[in-house]
């Protein structure tokens, strides 16, 4: 067993940076699939209506594309400043979607997942479908950024728990989604924290 992990940015409770201690606990507990998004007050909600009464809410804050907290999400005042919710999340998509920082990931997992006690003896029969994994697990190498870590993920899977390789390789395949999809929602994240600076840049008076 494995475990994906959802975590949300924005909440009140937050008193400071929390970037360092999500980053921690996704390492520290291996979690591959781990979806970080922005907290989204979403219509009809109990949070949507505190806020309304609270006078938190944007304008437009009930147009949203469905499923999309990531770029959408904080349609309202945040208890600490938005940039600082902002610049958290860009850090810790940065961190855990580095491609060293998931295959470290992996790499601990395998050392976790404990499949001894379910023997698998290898058949003629299963021969083709070995080679056609292999063959997929060349495909997706040549697919992943920065190779070495992931094939030495491999190597040491295939050394010390090779009962779990297929669960390895598809966690290795998500990341051919993952590492793009974390790559734009940073690029959509600068994009917002640099119209929040030009909102609050000081204007410059020409020296006479």
């Amino acid at each position: 067993m494995f475990v994906n992990a959802g975590f949300i940015l924005g909440f009140d409770s937050e008193k400071g940076s929390v970037a360092d201690s999500i980053v921690e606990l996704i390492q520290d507990a291996a979690i591959p699939l781990s979806v970080v998004g922005l907290l989204f007050a979403l219509p009809g909600t109990q949070l949507t209506r505190r806020l309304e009464k609270e006078g938190r809410l944007h304008a437009n804050h009930d147009v949203f594309r469905a499923g999309d907290q990531c770029t959408q999400g904080l349609n309202f005042e945040t208890a600490r400043p938005l940039r600082d919710v902002l610049v958290d999340y860009k850090s810790i998509l940065e961190r855990i979607y580095d491609p060293a920082a998931y295959a470290k990931r992996l790499d601990r997992l395998v050392s976790l997942i404990d499949c001894s006690g379910r023997p698998h003896e290898m058949t003629k029969d299963d021969l083709p479908s070995k080679f056609s994994a292999l063959e997929r697990i060349r495909r997706i190498l040549c697919e992943l950024p920065s190779r070495e870590p992931f094939r030495k993920v491999l190597t040491n899977c295939m050394r010390t728990n090779p009962a779990i390789i297929n669960y390895i390789v598809l966690l290795m395949a998500a990341y051919l989604h993952l590492g793009p999809y974390s790559r734009y929602i940073i690029a959509s994240i600068e994009r917002r924290l640099s119209v929040l600076d030009a909102e609050h840049a000081v204007p410059q008076v020409a020296a006479e």
